[in-house]
């Protein structure tokens, strides 16, 4: 498993927070966290202070946006994942939270598979199962 690095809080400003993270980028990484997290059997954080923090950025979200983004979630990772889901609901997961340039990266891992998310500085994401 990689390297985690906790964002300093401190650090954050109106349109960015931590290094280089934009607002769009941290609401849509809870949101990931929070739907892709619900179809373990049970899913716990490495860091809750970090998810604490991610919540943060979901909250100011506007609830049109949320649900917008929440929908979509849900849509395309069933949409690629249906088979894995049976599984995926019988399994613990840890779910780590990492950066690497101007992406994060979250890590559902079972111990077995690790599911990642890759969010973009735009919110766009990417999941990749191995």
């Amino acid at each position: 498993m990689g390297k985690f690095k906790e964002v300093d809080l401190n650090a954050a400003t109106e349109s960015q927070s931590g290094e280089g993270n934009s607002e769009v980028q941290l609401a849509t990484a809870y949101i990931i966290y929070m739907m892709i997290g619900s179809y373990f059997k049970s899913c716990k954080p490495l860091s809750k202070i970090r998810i604490n923090s991610l919540f943060v950025h979901y909250a100011d979200m506007r609830v049109n946006s949320q649900f917008s983004v929440e929908r979509r979630v849900e849509w395309e990772f069933t949409e690629h994942f249906s088979d894995y889901i049976p599984l995926f609901n019988e399994s613990i997961c840890e779910a780590g939270i990492r950066e690497d340039k101007d992406k994060l990266y979250i890590d559902f891992n079972t111990g077995l598979e690790k599911l990642t998310a890759a969010i973009d500085a735009e919110g766009k994401y990417e999941f990749t199962l191995s």
